[in-house]
C-alpha cells in the first residue's frame, strides 16, 4: 500500500498515513485537531536493468 504525507494548515504539522488508493482518507491534527491535506510531491521511481543510460549501451551503437 502506498504511503502518503498530510499537512496541517493551521499548525504544520505533517503525517504520514497508509491506505488503499480507493479509500477516502482525510485525517484529523493529533496536536490542533483540524483537518489536515494531502501533500503532492513526485514520485520515486527506481530504473533497474539494462539501457536506461547511453553508458549501457554496446559498443559500436551510435547515441542518438
Amino acid at each position: 500500500m502506498p504511503v502518503y504525507e498530510y499537512r496541517c494548515n493551521e499548525c504544520g504539522a505533517r503525517e504520514e498515513h497508509t491506505h488503499s488508493m480507493q479509500k477516502t482518507f482525510n485525517p484529523r491534527c493529533a496536536q490542533c485537531g483540524k483537518w489536515m491535506r494531502m501533500v503532492y510531491s513526485a514520485p520515486v521511481i527506481v530504473y533497474n536493468g539494462d539501457g536506461f543510460s547511453k553508458k549501457d549501451r554496446r559498443r559500436g551503437e551510435k547515441n542518438g
